[in-house]
């Protein structure tokens, strides 16, 4: 799993526009503004990418154009954690339609201003499939049970799922320093036993277990 657009732990700000669950004047925002650092409309044409292997399932790309989400497509992915449903708004009107296959890293979109001013990605997770909500993609959520019962966190759901992995290099640094360890020993005491020649070998097979598994 990926963030939606390239560089964004560096390039890119949730701050600019509103956050996840940010009341406002129709009831409570059900996704996060993503804009680039710049401002203003620095981020327009910007690609933006599958956060994983699903399906594009639902899409506007003539309906409003001007108004509300503007040009915006939903693909629903699946894992462990059940099923979601991506949600990206105000794009360009060279949205890829659906239904289609995507893969991770695919180009389904670019940042755009389509029913909005300023440029930004409009990024949000449907916890329910949107075709069953009152206006089925274009829904808000005008209390905070619909926000609490039909959308989540998109940011705070990708990072949970690149966990494993970030845990995983952890314990791989861990083993690293431990394997460092016994072998500064060996060098400073000279001790050429066979046990601690042992633990020099299962070190060095934990480390590439866990290389393994992080790629």
């Amino acid at each position: 799993m990926r963030f939606p657009v390239d560089n964004f732990l560096t390039e890119w700000n949730q701050t600019a526009g509103n956050g996840f669950g940010q009341q406002t004047s129709y009831g409570f925002h059900e996704g996060i503004d993503l804009n680039d650092n710049m401002g203003g409309n620095s981020d327009l044409g910007k690609e933006i990418f599958a956060i994983q292997n699903g399906e594009l399932v639902y899409w506007h790309g003539a309906k409003h154009p001007t108004t509300g989400f503007g040009y915006h497509s939903v693909y629903k992915i699946d894992g462990a954690w059940g099923t979601r449903w991506v949600h990206q708004s105000h794009c360009m009107s060279d949205i890829t339609p659906a239904p289609k296959a995507v893969s991770e890293n695919e180009r389904i979109a670019r940042v755009g201003n389509s029913g909005t001013t300023y440029a930004h990605i409009h990024f949000a997770i449907f916890k329910v499939d949107p075709i069953t909500l009152p206006n089925g993609i274009d829904t808000i959520a005008k209390t905070q049970q619909q926000l609490n019962d039909w959308w989540e966190n998109p940011i705070l759901f990708i990072e949970k799922q690149m966990t494993p992995s970030i845990d995983l290099q952890k314990q791989l640094d861990v083993m690293r320093d431990e394997r460092d360890a016994n072998w500064k020993l060996y060098e400073k005491e000279k001790l050429k036993t066979v046990d601690l020649q042992e633990r020099l070998e299962k070190a060095n097979k934990k480390i590439e277990k866990a290389q393994a598994a992080l790629i």
